[in-house]
């Protein structure tokens, strides 16, 4: 009899207690880099091969079967969603976008802007090396932060392009006497939040001003302030550079982008290259370059990781603890997917790909009283590095146009 009830026991703690499970493949590719669900359901993802030779891949069962798009390969770094068209920001001043839910793409290009203007270096030569990281849109109006030659902008849809001022988005440096002593800031991101127009950089953060068509210093410490996220009305930002320390704040978040504060940080590590940050109305998502996945329930005080299953670093033919590069967060309702990259020359011993977890993984770690979270199309971003889609209409002020395709470059 006591042997009877040590079995019952034993059996009643094993189907209380939660099990996790892993995460799971759901496309291998080498290299992958970005990850995007489109507002149809639609999955797109690119990888970032050197040789320009991968380009973009698209399913329409859920990760089931794939298909390359044939779209010219410019190294896509991350996909965004306006109006009706699917945009993929890449190298050399390329954009791609499509009007037809990714399945075909016309070729963007908005360098000769930055040659009439006169942007320094902005040489043909020089341009064919140039990065977009980042794309918004803004009073009805799309903005593209070029890594190195500044901001430029767009009203019909990308057809055709003009700069804002690059000046105000450049430093003092000291050229031996070789130019007029400044440099523009290296930038990684565009947010709009509360109204206004917001770009992310090496050194410093910045507002644009429409009546002038310039840019004010906001913060003057970026330190590579590179991903952003907006949770419950709260503009939370990460670094994506090499620290580990407690003393650096694993994120930062304000309201009024003049008063910032920090947010608790993970109790298992001191990493704080956040790579992706991402939000629905559940969690907050943060992604580090080696440490997997964390996501908090309580707006940034509490985190969690479950990173069992996603793939870890090879080094000298060995596994190591760290995990692949973490650089895109997505969620729908039934699962969070990762975008995890490797370099293209390591394919053989290196895993890339997206993988993806149950939600339902995540809810033992709600704390008892804790909702979801309250959106507002107001105060949405156009876009987050996750890749999330914000449905615009025009009640929310958004005037859909009718694009005309664009001869490719």
């Amino acid at each position: 009899m006591l042997m009877k009830r040590i079995l019952l026991l034993l059996l009643t703690l094993t189907l209380s207690a939660p099990t996790w499970a892993e995460w799971e493949l759901l496309r291998e590719q080498n290299a992958t880099y970005t990850f995007h669900i489109t507002k149809d359901g639609t999955m797109l993802l690119s990888d970032f091969l050197w040789e320009m030779n991968g380009g973009i891949y698209i399913s329409e069962d859920h990760g089931v079967t794939w298909t390359h798009t044939g779209a010219k390969d410019y190294n896509y770094s991350n996909f965004y969603e306006f109006g009706d068209y699917i945009y993929a920001i890449g190298y050399g001043c390329h954009i791609a976008r499509s009007e037809d839910g990714g399945h075909t793409w016309d070729i963007l290009y908005y360098g000769r802007a930055l040659e009439e203007a006169g942007v320094p270096h902005a040489t043909p030569d020089n341009l064919e090396g140039s990065q977009v990281q980042a794309m918004a849109l803004y009073n009805d109006k799309l903005y593209v932060a070029d890594c190195n030659y500044g901001v430029v902008m767009s009203d019909d849809w990308g057809e055709t392009w003009k700069t804002t001022d690059y000046k105000s988005l450049s430093y003092e440096v000291d050229d031996g006497g070789k130019g007029d002593g400044t440099a523009i800031d290296f930038l990684y991101n565009l947010v709009v939040y509360n109204g206004k127009l917001v770009c992310t950089a090496l050194y410093r953060c910045y507002e644009y001003v429409p009546s002038t068509n310039k840019w004010k210093v906001i913060r003057n410490d970026s330190n590579v302030t590179a991903v952003w996220t907006i949770f419950d009305n709260t503009l939370y930002v990460g670094r994506s550079i090499f620290n580990i320390s407690t003393e650096i704040p694993f994120l930062m978040k304000t309201n009024d982008l003049k008063t910032w504060k920090n947010t608790g940080r993970p109790a298992d590590t001191e990493d704080t290259n956040v790579r992706a940050l991402y939000s629905d109305k559940d969690c907050i998502y943060a992604g580090l370059q080696n440490g997997g996945l964390y996501f908090s329930y309580d707006k940034g005080e509490t985190w969690n990781g479950i990173n069992e299953g996603l793939p870890h670093r090879i080094e000298d033919g060995k596994e190591v603890s760290d995990y692949e590069h973490l650089l895109r967060i997505v969620s729908d309702d039934e699962y969070v997917y990762v975008a995890m990259y490797n370099e293209p020359w390591n394919a053989e011993e290196h895993r890339s790909g997206v993988w993806r977890l149950s939600k339902k993984e995540l809810e033992p770690f709600r704390p008892e009283g804790v909702k979801t979270a309250t959106m507002t199309a107001a105060s949405l971003p156009a876009y987050d590095l996750g890749g999330r889609t914000v449905k615009h209409a025009p009640k929310h002020g958004i005037t859909v146009m009718e694009g005309k395709k664009v001869i490719a470059e």
